[in-house]
Parts: C-alpha cells; structure tokens; sequence
C-alpha cells in the first residue's frame, strides 16, 4: 500500500513537447518546469544511486538573451549551467547527475555525486562538470527532482522547453 517504490530500475520518464518556459515569465529568477518527480519517502539507503538526466531545447529564440539551467534534488541545487545564448531553435542543454546515498534513509543523510552538463549555441558546444560533496538530505520524506531555468531578459518570443526528465534508481 502506499506510494510505489522504484529501486533498480526507472522511476521517472517524461517527454514534453509542451513543459515551456518563456523569457516574460522566467526573466532575472529561476522558474521551475512543470516536470518533476518525488522520490518517495525512505527510497534512498546506503549504496542507493540515483541517476537523472534531461535535456532543456530552445524552441524559440530572438535577440541575444542568455538561458541558465539548474538540476535539484529536495532544496539542493545539484549542477547549473553556464549562461548560454541560444541561437536556433536546435540549441539545447542536456545534463546528467549521478547521486549516491551514503547512509540509511533519515532527517539528514548523507549524499555524495558528481555530474555534467552541455549547452549547445548554433552548434559550439559548451561543458562543464559538477560535483555534490557530502550533503545531508532528508530522505525520511519525499525528495523532488526538478529543473529551473533562468532567461537574462523578457523577449517575447524567447522560450525553452523541458523536453525530456528521466530518473532511475538503483
């Protein structure tokens, strides 16, 4: 009964074509897309991985704004992309993290993970790396996986979309 429990295998998979995230409403601050997933309480023990991946397209682009991406687990930013000038409609920025849970599920256990991120502006591809050092995280509640993007300005015809948000556990 309850909340079904994933471990081994994928927890989570969406594909949108409609998760969007216009400059007018995402200019300045993070805005969270629509896609996410809770990891139900008391998922994540000792040894558990947790391995997310997701791919944010510009599906619409005028001007030079820049578009920053973040990856969260609970209130933990995870990785965040360099600011990138999307220029066609084929940029994007793709990311993965992998997160590994050091102790038993709890008020405050143990995280570790490394991650990386690629942005691609009109075909130049930008990456970097991430890394969690040891974190505590509540995993005796839910933890949300979400992604936030943030546009440098308002144009109207500025719009990123969260195309795909995958997450396993093992």
């Amino acid at each position: 009964s309850g909340t079904a429990k994933v471990i081994g295998g994928r927890a989570y998979s969406a594909i949108s074509a409609t998760d969007a995230l216009l400059a007018s409403a995402g200019a300045s601050a993070h805005v969270d897309f629509a896609q996410t997933y809770s990891i139900p309480a008391n998922t994540l023990n000792a040894n558990s991985v947790v391995r997310i991946s997701g791919s944010v397209l510009a599906d619409q682009v005028d001007g030079t704004d820049t578009l920053e991406v973040k990856l969260y687990i609970g209130g933990t930013t995870l990785l965040t992309t360099t600011a990138f000038d999307p220029s066609a409609v084929t940029d994007y920025a793709n990311f993965e993290f992998e997160l590994v849970s050091r102790a038993a599920a709890g008020a405050a256990a143990s995280h570790v993970g490394m991650g990386r991120w690629v942005t691609s502006d009109n075909a130049v591809e930008i990456a970097g790396n991430a890394i969690l050092a040891a974190t505590n995280l509540a995993t005796n509640g839910a933890l949300v996986v979400k992604v936030s993007a943030k546009w440098s300005a308002t144009t109207a015809l500025t719009n990123a979309r969260l195309a795909i948000l995958n997450v396993d556990i093992h």
